[in-house]
């Protein structure tokens, strides 16, 4: 059976690359792209360096890892704004109330005269 094999080439754009060839002849791996040949052939020797000391990090459940964070997240942003609610003196939020229901009133008096309803 043949061994694996690693292949360097210039891509497209001029740059330098390599890709892991299995047995089978199926690409295995494909490196970034590369400077210099020189570049390039370091890469390769720090794939078959690295390789065997490589963790599998399992990224299939990225989505249900980012709801997680994206719900504490939330859940942080959440318990700030209630303790600022908890902490904050209010007397802006009962001036803003007064300040709308007298522009309601205002332009209701208005829609009245308007329509005749009442006369000034």
């Amino acid at each position: 059976m043949a061994n694996p094999k690693f292949e360097l080439f210039k891509d497209s754009a001029g740059k330098y690359r390599f890709r892991l060839i299995a047995p089978n002849g199926e690409i295995i791996a494909v490196g970034e792209a590369y400077e210099s040949k020189k570049g390039c052939r370091n890469g390769i020797e720090s794939v078959k360096r690295n390789v065997g000391k490589a963790d599998v990090i399992d990224l299939s459940r990225t989505r249900n890892i980012d709801l997680e964070i994206k719900k504490s997240v939330d859940e942080s942003i959440r318990k700030s704004i209630d303790q600022k609610i908890k902490e904050a003196d209010f007397p802006w939020i009962i001036g803003l109330a007064f300040g709308a229901f007298i522009l309601i009133f205002a332009f209701g008096i208005l829609m009245a005269v308007q329509y005749g309803l009442i006369t000034l």
